[in-house]
Formats: structure tokens, C-alpha cells, sequence
């Protein structure tokens, strides 16, 4: 008899010692990200199913680390600022749809996108050869959070994910749209730092001719090679760029 009751203590104890962890945990969770995203975070280990439709036009689970690393990135960066950044992202995003709908990478700013014209120019050239088109309305963005960060090899990193929709439409047969629906997604960006240019790839970095768009190495300016109009150096050391834009496709 004792000894089922000692294994009945024994089981009462763990049973206590799990929900004391569990509160513990939630507590530690609700300081760093809202009761929205908590509640989504349930949702998801609930595996709560949907149709396509409902999950092509609902929002996106999103959680991250900006509390915990905008401190960081300050001891770094003295002059950093958290709404700045969420708002590079944002003007980042909406002219990376802007050239996939136009097909041009004409409108784009060539010192703040630097790091991504040959990219996006490759990827427009690839719609262009295929003729795909692809149409991005009413862009609209709902939360940003920071990823992760890093510093090393003389750049630092900050990766960066947002809650995005957009009226969408395109002439590829099999992808995925509805018609007059928003398409809720995400978006991850990169962003850089260059601190030590001797330690940074620069001949990965191009921008293009204003005159005639050949390609020039970004960190030189100077004279194109092609009709010899004036290229201004790029202005990327000492200043946060973005080097990357991916969606998370659903």
C-alpha cells in the first residue's frame, strides 16, 4: 500500500513540477512575443486545417526577436534605428513588385538596391524570355519583426521577415490565385553592413549604366566602359543595404 501511494506522490509531483514549467515557459514567451502570435503559434501545433482559398487569403504566422536583438544591434550601431529599418523594408519590397509587374528595373533606385539589381534583373529577363507576367496590386504590409543578427568577417547581418498582401495576378497556368483575394505571405529580407570592404566580395556587387544599363562594378564608379557616361561610386559602406528579398511561398 505505501508503495503505491509513494508512486501516486510520485506521479502527482511530476504532474505539478510539468504545469509549474509549462507557466514558467509562457511567461517567458509572452515577454517576447504578443498573445496574436502566441494564439497562432496554437493554432498551427493544433494543425488546424483549412481549405486553399481560406489559407491564401489568411495571415501569416510571424514571430521573431526584435526585442531581444534591437538592443544588440544598438551596442553595435549607435545610430540604428528599428522603424528605419522596417521601413527600408517595406520601400525594398514594394519596388522589388513593382519591377516584377513593369518587368523593368528602370524605376528602381540603384544605390539603395545595389546589392540586388543583377538579381532582380536576371529574374526579369527569365519572365521576359518565358513571357511571364506577373501583377502586384495594393501592396500592404501588417507587422515586421527581426529574425536574427550578425556580425562577423567584416559585415554584420540582420535578417528581417514581414506580414505582407497584395491583390495578385499572373499568366502562369498552374499557379496558385484567386481572383479579387488577397494574398497574405511573407516576406524575408537581408540586410548588410559593409565594415571592412577588404574583406567583402566586391566583385559580386555591380550597378548599371543610367545611359545605356551595362553593367559596372559598384564599389569603383567612374567612366562606362560601353558609351562613357559618368557612374557615381556606390554608396555602400557604412550603411545598412539590402542584399536579399524572398517570399515564402504557400
Amino acid at each position: 500500500m505505501s508503495a503505491i501511494l509513494i508512486l501516486i506522490g510520485s506521479i502527482i509531483g511530476t504532474v505539478v513540477v510539468l504545469v509549474l514549467l509549462g507557466f514558467y515557459l509562457y511567461g517567458k514567451l509572452k515577454q517576447h512575443f504578443s498573445s496574436e502570435e502566441l494564439s497562432e503559434f496554437g493554432k498551427a501545433l493544433k494543425g488546424e486545417v483549412m481549405s486553399d482559398k481560406e489559407a491564401y487569403g489568411t495571415k501569416k504566422t510571424i514571430m521573431g526577436l526584435t526585442n531581444v536583438l534591437e538592443p544588440v544591434i544598438k551596442k553595435d550601431f549607435k545610430d540604428f534605428n528599428t522603424n528605419h529599418l522596417f521601413a527600408e523594408v517595406e520601400d525594398g519590397i514594394s519596388s522589388y513588385l513593382n519591377a516584377l509587374t513593369n518587368r523593368s528595373i528602370k524605376d528602381l533606385d540603384s544605390n539603395k538596391m545595389v546589392l540586388m539589381m543583377e538579381e532582380i534583373n536576371s529574374e526579369i529577363e527569365t519572365m521576359k524570355t518565358s513571357d511571364i507576367e506577373k501583377d502586384y496590386k495594393d501592396v500592404n504590409f501588417s507587422k515586421h519583426v527581426i529574425k536574427s543578427y550578425d556580425k562577423s568577417n567584416g559585415t554584420a547581418t540582420i535578417i528581417t521577415q514581414s506580414q505582407v498582401n497584395y491583390l495578385y495576378d499572373s499568366n502562369v497556368p498552374k499557379e496558385k490565385r484567386y481572383k479579387n483575394t488577397r494574398k497574405e505571405t511573407l516576406f524575408t529580407c537581408k540586410f548588410v553592413y559593409i565594415t571592412d570592404e577588404k574583406k567583402y566580395p566586391t566583385n559580386a556587387i555591380t550597378t548599371r549604366c543610367p545611359n545605356c544599363g551595362a553593367s559596372h562594378t559598384a564599389f569603383d564608379g567612374g567612366n562606362c566602359s560601353y558609351c562613357g557616361t559618368y557612374i557615381k561610386p556606390a554608396e555602400i559602406l557604412k550603411i545598412w543595404k539590402i542584399s536579399d528579398i524572398k517570399e515564402e511561398h504557400y
